[in-house]
């Protein structure tokens, strides 16, 4: 479901790209996933879930994840879980880890360009 570009609320349809039920499901799936890649190594499996879910919908989105975690784990009574700052640092690592890839591909393309139209760097 896109929005009406004629509103220029959301006029590329970014908003109800993915919903909120694909969001749930994914960060499920890659929790599940890191458990396995990783075991007890809790700060590798914050950075990476982190890192692929800025990478399926946005750094936010994925820092906005990682402090709902971390809020569920302050306030829901349970003494096998506590809130760790620490886990927070492993999740903008991951994210930061995303947005590094991404303008290491732009800058590859933009180098490929340049070098197509003879330009001199």
């Amino acid at each position: 479901m896109k929005n009406n570009p004629v509103d220029w609320i959301d006029p590329y349809g970014y908003f109800w790209e993915k919903s909120y039920f694909d969001l749930l499901k994914e960060t499920q799936n890659l929790v599940n996933e890191a458990n396995e890649k990783f075991g007890s190594d809790d700060k590798a499996k914050h950075k990476w879930v982190s890192q692929q879910l800025s990478d399926s919908f946005d750094p936010s989105t994925a820092l906005d994840i990682g402090i709902a975690k971390e809020l569920k784990d302050l306030l829901d009574g349970n003494p096998n879980t506590k809130a760790e700052w620490g886990d927070l640092g492993a999740d903008l690592k991951g994210i930061l880890n995303d947005i590094m890839e991404d303008l290491n591909n732009s800058w590859d393309w933009l180098n490929g360009l340049l070098k197509e139209e003879g330009c001199k760097q």
